[in-house]
């Protein structure tokens, strides 16, 4: 996600998209690597 947006990290890309999509929270699914949610709060 972070590469594709040209972010530094995967947490900078998710607040940009909760941010400009107006979500309250964005749920990443990462295989082996389990789950990770990000909130805008």
């Amino acid at each position: 996600m972070a590469k594709r947006m040209a972010c530094n990290d995967s947490s900078e890309a998710a607040k940009i998209l909760i941010k400009e999509n107006d979500w309250g929270n964005l749920v990443v699914l990462q295989g082996e690597n389990g789950v990770t949610v990000y909130t805008s709060r």
